[in-house]
């Protein structure tokens, strides 16, 4: 940690010695400048343009200033059919309704951009979207669905090379962590902070300076976050930015909670207070509230402390109607999800019909290349006897020309087409390991922090006489969590290893009947906290195969616990052994729901979800049975299911006789 320390104030150091090598800006100027040429431009485009700079610029400085420039600029580009300037005003009207919380506005706003920039292909507008949305999914507390915008956007700004946009993401998914995992949080806005020291953008530092200081202050590093907080508060004021000085006053006063100093508390949240009153931030006045009150409660200002309760209760409640406004803000996702779903058919569909076009054509071209020919004969023939038909004759054959010609320009058109669509397919095949490869990482950097996690609660549960029973029941499920939270990553690297064919197995003779009977004993505590019999019948005769130990056992730990997973309690497994034709077939038997026909139909795919649910709130990843299937084949082996719905199910798995 000290080395990640010293690496960012080096960091820093650079920045600030740029940015003092940056002559100064006066806004004030340069916003006067801006209005006093919007009295001279004419109802036209370039004022559309002006309009919505100025409102960019007073974004953050005044915001019901931006309202006003950015209407102006939708009414105009709207009465033009000016479709650049529609998307820009919707853009910002969208960050707008974000700063004041209305978040399903912000997302309407959003959506209606995104539509425009994707009929004109603005790859940069649809990169700031995706990257403006998943902000939205953040703060909705929905950190995959922000995690799936935030690579898409990365992915376009890598594409067209844009380091500001590369820089953003870093920062925003370094804010998604900060709250959970400090560490990594301070990771990727160190990355931001250093792509930012070629881009000089001041307020990207101010904005990563300040969740830098809200990493270190969730872990309990209260002196390097007052560091962090306090140069924030500098840049945001020389920006005159009003919403960042109101976030880290408010920062402030949420430090000094921690460090137990409540009066030096309401004083920062009393500054942070009166700048989101005056600039309507409500999603920043909420936690001003919320601080206020336990500041005040602390101090033993209990009337006080009531009021600004109610406060927050009420302001929160307005702004977060969390029935109504995340079922309206989930319906415009899902709008846009099957918007996106739509156009990856349209485009497939249109691949398709181009490709019958081409073949079409093909065969025009022969049957009217042979059609020409024979039109020339008959002139040659009849060239001795009429003039007239001869000229007739060529001017048909002129005809069969230009239309030989159009059905070549064509077949060109499809050919380019053709290219395109490759062109894209090459970009989804990089999207998608790019996808892999976040995938990896995420799993490994949890790996570690699970594992000492665990390891750190079984130290302190050895000081068995010393915690109370509060104690030990917060550390067991603290326990119980992380141990399913390691599972599940443990299984995302199953996935990883089966997409990669990197099994490492090691084949040996194996008596399934051993297997079987260890896997038995180590699931029966866990069948029987459900009341559930494990029966089996093994045949006593010696069944071997010639299979990896290791992969053997996951295969029948997963199917034995699907099994007690979603069997009801007070019913009972059965599992056998069966030897058919050179074949050695086990079957795990339960008495659960049983499979639907559409469930058996995508019951061995990822992530699927089946109709039945675990009886016992058991998790399931939707991960295990895909497993199975990939590690039984990889042995040569076959597995399937046999199932009546309501009846119960059997998963057989077969393998050849050593």
């Amino acid at each position: 940690m000290k080395i990640q320390n010293i690496f960012l104030s080096v960091i820093i150091g650079l920045l600030q010695i740029v940015q003092l090598s940056t002559p100064a800006f006066s806004q004030t100027e340069d916003l006067d400048s801006l209005i006093s040429v919007l009295d001279e431009l004419p109802e036209d485009t370039s004022r559309v343009r002006h309009l919505n700079g100025l409102a960019k610029t007073v974004l953050y400085n005044d915001p019901t200033e931006s309202y006003g420039y950015v209407s102006e600029a939708l009414t105009l580009s709207e009465k033009l059919n000016d479709y650049p300037g529609m998307a820009d005003a919707y853009k910002t009207l969208g960050n707008l309704s974000y700063m004041w919380g209305n978040y399903t506005d912000a997302l309407n706003n959003y959506v209606s951009s995104l539509d425009i920039s994707r009929e004109n292909n603005d790859l940069l507008n649809i990169a700031n979207l995706y990257n403006n949305i998943g902000n939205l999914y953040e703060e909705q507390n929905n950190p995959n669905e922000a995690r799936s915008y935030y690579q898409n956007a990365l992915a376009i700004y890598r594409d067209i090379n844009d380091f500001d946009g590369q820089a953003t993401i870093f920062h925003n998914i370094g804010v998604m962590y900060a709250d959970s995992y400090p560490d990594s949080a301070i990771v990727y806005i160190g990355k931001a902070l250093q792509i930012n020291i070629e881009l000089q953008d001041e307020r990207l530092d101010a904005l990563a300076y300040g969740n830098l200081g809200y990493s270190y202050l969730n872990k309990g590093e209260y002196d390097t976050a007052r560091l962090y907080f306090e140069n924030s508060l500098g840049s945001f004021t020389k920006l005159k930015d009003n919403e960042g000085i109101s976030n880290q006053y408010l920062n402030l006063g949420e430090l000094s909670q921690a460090e137990g100093k409540y009066k030096e508390s309401v004083q920062y949240l009393n500054k942070s207070e009166k700048i989101a009153t005056e600039h309507r931030l409500n999603s920043l006045l909420v936690d001003d509230f919320n601080f206020m009150s336990k500041a005040y409660q602390e101090t033993g200002d209990f009337e006080k402390a009531l009021s600004y309760h109610e406060k927050y209760k009420n302001l929160s409640d307005s702004i977060f109607t969390i029935e109504k406004d995340q079922a309206l803000f989930q319906l415009q996702a899902k709008n846009e999800h099957e918007k996106t779903l739509e156009i990856l058919n349209n485009e497939n569909e249109l691949q398709a019909e181009r490709l019958r076009a081409a073949k079409l054509q093909n065969y025009l071209l022969i049957v009217m290349t042979g059609f020409a020919l024979i039109v020339m004969l008959i002139a040659s023939y009849y060239f001795m006897h009429r003039n007239r038909t001869n000229q007739q004759l060529k001017e048909q054959n002129k005809e069969i020309l230009e239309q030989k010609q159009e059905i070549e320009n064509q077949r060109k058109k499809v050919s380019d087409a053709n290219e395109i669509l490759k062109d894209k397919n090459l970009k989804l095949n990089k999207l998608n390991k790019e996808k892999n490869y976040l995938m990896h990482v995420v799993a490994h950097d949890l790996k570690s922090p699970l594992n000492q996690m665990a390891g750190l609660v079984k130290v302190i549960m050895l000081e068995d006489e010393i915690l109370t029973d509060t104690q030990k029941s917060c550390l067991e499920k603290i326990e119980t969590v992380s141990s399913r939270l390691s599972h599940m990553v443990d299984k995302i690297l199953d996935i990883e290893a089966i997409e990669k064919k990197s099994y490492n197995m090691k084949f040996e003779e194996l008596d399934l009947r051993d297997i079987l009977g260890e896997t038995i004993n180590e699931f029966k505590p866990i069948a029987q906290n459900k009341d559930i019999q494990i029966s089996s019948n093994m045949n006593g005769k010696i069944s071997l195969v010639k299979l990896d130990r290791q992969h053997t056992v996951q295969i029948f730990s997963n199917l034995i616990s699907n099994a007690i997973k979603f069997s009801p309690p007070h019913k009972e497994i059965n599992i056998n052994i069966k030897s058919k034709n050179g074949e050695i077939i086990t079957e795990i038997i339960d008495q659960g729901p049983g499979l639907t026909d559409k469930d058996k139909e995508s019951v061995f795919q990822k992530f699927k979800k089946l109709s039945a649910q675990p009886t016992g709130d058991e998790e399931s990843s939707g991960l295990g049975l895909s497993i199975v299937k990939n590690y039984v084949e990889a042995m040569n082996g076959k597995v399937w299911v046999e199932s009546t719905f309501g009846k119960g199910a059997n998963f057989k798995v077969s393998f050849q006789k050593a």
